[in-house]
């Protein structure tokens, strides 16, 4: 477990692999959601380019 934000594993091999814990995976989504509306007829790029712009 780690606490950047992502889970840290070595592969037989000898190489590290890592991926988003949960937590963090699950708070990004909240947060996506949070931002864009169901009902808006843009895609999602052009929704965060605005955001940005904000």
């Amino acid at each position: 477990m780690s606490r950047w934000g992502y889970h840290l594993q070595t592969t037989r091999r000898g190489l590290l692999t890592y991926w988003p814990r949960k937590k963090s995976e699950q708070k990004l989504k909240d947060t996506v959601r949070a931002k864009t509306k169901r009902n808006n007829g843009c895609g999602l790029q052009a929704i965060v380019c605005v955001g940005a712009q904000q």
